[in-house]
C-alpha cells in the first residue's frame, strides 16, 4: 500500500508533502530557516545559493558574506532558530533536531563560535 507521503513524492506535489507529518533530525539553524520569514522580519532577502559549492571553504565564504551579520550576537542566533522553526512548521515537520553550527571561520568569530543543539516539537513553537 502506498502512503500519502509516497504518493505526494511521486506526484511531485509539494503541498501534499507538506501536509504529511514528518521529522527532520538534521537542521542547521543558521541557513536552514524560512527566507520569507527573514524578509518579513528584517527586510532582507537572503538569496539562495545559485550553483554547486565545491568545498567547505567555499560554503564558509558564502555564509560569511551572506549570513554572518544577519545572525550575529544572541538576537541574531535567536532569529536563526525562529526562522528554522517557521520553515519546519511550513514544511509539515512535527519533530525537529536543530543545531547552531559554525558558519565559517570569520562568521564563527562574529557569532561567538558556539555549537548549540536542541530537539523539539514544532507544534509547540
Amino acid at each position: 500500500m502506498t502512503s500519502a507521503f509516497q504518493a505526494a513524492l511521486v506526484a511531485d506535489d509539494l503541498d501534499a508533502i507538506r501536509a504529511c507529518p514528518k521529522a527532520d533530525l538534521h537542521v542547521h539553524a543558521i541557513g536552514g530557516g524560512s527566507r520569507a520569514f527573514l524578509l518579513e522580519r528584517t527586510g532582507r532577502d537572503v538569496a539562495p545559493v545559485d550553483g554547486v559549492m565545491r568545498s567547505m571553504s567555499e560554503m564558509h565564504a558564502w555564509a560569511d558574506e551572506h549570513l554572518a551579520d544577519l545572525f550575529a550576537g544572541p538576537e541574531g542566533r535567536a532569529l536563526a532558530f525562529e526562522a528554522a522553526f517557521v520553515q519546519a512548521k511550513e514544511d509539515g515537520v512535527t519533530l525537529i533536531e536543530i543545531g547552531e553550527e559554525r558558519v565559517g571561520r570569520h562568521a564563527a568569530r562574529r557569532l561567538g563560535g558556539v555549537g548549540l543543539g536542541m530537539r523539539g516539537l514544532v507544534g509547540c513553537w
